[in-house]
């Protein structure tokens, strides 16, 4: 490499389930391409098929392909790409440098009945938790409180204001700093 010019990082960007998500992703690749990293943005498949929610065991095997191609990386993910990502990570098929989580649903995970009591010990990377006060899947301080029982010292937390579980451009000039 010559000097002078830095390497990008392969950053991995995972949305939330919904397909208005397809209008987050830009919103995050602007933030991140001014801070030098090499974007993969991630679009669901049920996004195309007209499904209402993420199918998690073909998206994680499909994230497991791109990492394999674009290591090392590091993630960044909201809502249902948290729970992508920690699947992922707990079944070995990944493993980011960090990751940068926006909005980790707490109620929907557990509507789901997702094992994230055996996922979530095995997340060692470290991980910056980003959640609104009162996001409407869990409010900072509920998910807060979960995490830090499941969670080592190699995860940290920081509460955003807001409400929209949206975590749209003022809340991510916030994140962009880490």
């Amino acid at each position: 490499m010559n000097k002078g010019l830095e390497s990008k990082i392969n950053a991995i960007i995972l949305p939330g389930n919904s397909s208005e998500n397809r209008n987050w992703l830009p919103l995050v690749a602007n933030i991140l391409q001014q801070k030098n990293y090499n974007l993969i943005e991630i679009h669901y498949k049920h996004w195309e098929t007209g499904n209402e929610l993420i199918d998690f065991r073909e998206e994680t095997l499909r994230l497991a392909e791109i990492a394999k191609k674009v290591n090392p990386f590091i993630i960044v993910a909201k809502s249902a790409g948290v729970i992508l990502c920690l699947k992922a990570i707990a079944e070995r098929l990944i493993k980011p440098k960090r990751a940068i989580f926006l909005g980790f649903p707490l109620s929907w995970a557990k509507e789901l009945k997702l094992p994230f009591d055996d996922w979530l010990p095995k997340l060692i990377i470290p991980t910056i938790f980003f959640q609104q006060t009162d996001d409407p899947v869990g409010s900072a301080s509920e998910v807060f409180t979960y995490l830090k029982t499941k969670v080592g010292s190699q995860c940290s937390f920081r509460e955003l204001t807001g409400s929209d579980h949206w975590y749209g451009e003022q809340e991510f000039q916030l994140v962009k700093e880490t």
